[in-house]
């Protein structure tokens, strides 16, 4: 048979102490508050505070041959319209006539795939709150708008498109 234990009301206390064992426990215990440690809140963005020229990391939600639907921060949405003119034309042609660059290439479908992270720029956000009210851009030349030797930093996520790949050796 197992030896039952003295409850916690009959434990004696030890030599030398007259005074009852103290609860662990305080009566009022405050949570402590740990240090911040460099950590900000970041509020939800609403379709409001997405403002002409604002950049956003997005996700490719859908593609078809005209639009990309891209899922903003927050449960929101925006579309990017004229895909097919994102490269510049006197580019296409030229890589063309050197016979490096087949046009399925520069193809929606063969561009972008669904769940692709993407940095775009809004263009266009009528205020409606509505899906599909801010137009964004993925082109370089509007995400880079104002960037210069100055203002790059190391390790910055610079949005570019790539044309061609050579091989030198």
């Amino acid at each position: 048979m197992a030896k039952s234990t003295p409850s916690a009301a009959k434990r004696v206390p030890a030599k030398g102490n007259s005074k009852a064992p103290k609860s662990s426990i305080s009566k009022k215990s405050k949570p402590s508050a740990a240090p911040s440690q460099g950590l900000t809140h970041v509020s939800s963005i609403t379709y409001k505070d997405l403002k002409v020229g604002t950049q956003v990391m997005a996700a490719i939600q859908d593609i078809s041959p005209d639009a990309l639907i891209l899922d903003l921060p927050f449960n929101k949405m925006g579309i990017v319209k004229g895909i097919s003119n994102m490269v510049d034309e006197d580019d296409i042609s030229e890589h063309m006539k050197q016979g490096n660059v087949a046009l399925k290439s520069f193809k929606a479908q063969h561009r972008f795939r669904r769940g692709q992270l993407v940095t775009a720029a809004v263009i266009a956000n009528d205020g409606s709150g509505r899906e599909g009210s801010i137009q964004l851009s993925l082109l370089p030349s509007v995400l880079n708008a104002g960037l210069t030797s100055k203002t790059m930093k190391p390790h910055m996520w610079l949005p570019a498109t790539v044309l061609t790949e050579e091989a030198h050796g």
